[in-house]
């Protein structure tokens, strides 16, 4: 629970560099390197990293998303590389990558429920203990379109990808609904 209530900081910087990579495409280098270090508590939570290129396609168009994206992924991969470097000048790098890559695809074979009861579970939790907050967003998100249309689409995107990444874990708990409501 405690990488969960961690990941959630990484996440909303991220959320505000990636918003002010609409005015300094720079910035998002730093959505970038922040959603990696997310990515490092919890490989689901990289589901966000997908929020930010949408974002900016939506609101300006494939062209105008190509840097700030390219930027992104160099940020992204920046804590990735640091940890795999880490690990590697430690003689440890073997044990990483079964630790990080290996133990999930089992715990995901052998443990995690069925995605049928993971996804019915998650909608089921949502609306019991988040509907009227999501509907408040919804709401607040469709009449934000008329007037600024792109602040609408980066929230759109920075409410429905962090559920992605609750439900990609396939390990629903009590708390996760918080999770799915980043701010």
């Amino acid at each position: 629970a405690q990488a969960d209530e961690l990941v959630a900081l990484p996440m909303l910087a991220a959320a505000l560099f990636a918003h002010r990579a609409f005015a300094d495409e720079r910035a998002a280098i730093w959505a970038g390197v922040l959603t990696g270090a997310a990515g490092l508590f919890k490989i689901p939570s990289l589901a966000i990293a997908a929020a930010w290129p949408l974002a900016w396609w939506w609101a300006g168009g494939l062209r105008a998303s190509v840097r700030r994206t390219a930027w992104m992924v160099a940020g992204l991969v920046a804590p990735w590389a640091l940890a795999f470097a880490w690990f590697a000048a430690h003689g440890a790098l073997a044990e990483f990558v079964q630790g990080v890559f290996v133990y999930h695809r089992y715990n995901a074979a052998y443990i995690a429920p069925p995605w049928a009861s993971v996804l019915s579970g998650f909608a089921t939790e949502m609306l019991k203990n988040g509907g009227l907050v999501l509907l408040a967003a919804a709401i607040g998100i469709a009449t934000a379109f008329a007037r600024r249309a792109r602040e609408a689409m980066w929230l759109g995107a920075f409410v429905l990808l962090p559920m992605a990444s609750v439900v990609l874990e396939r390990q629903l708990a009590g708390y996760q609904y918080l999770l799915a409501m980043p701010g």
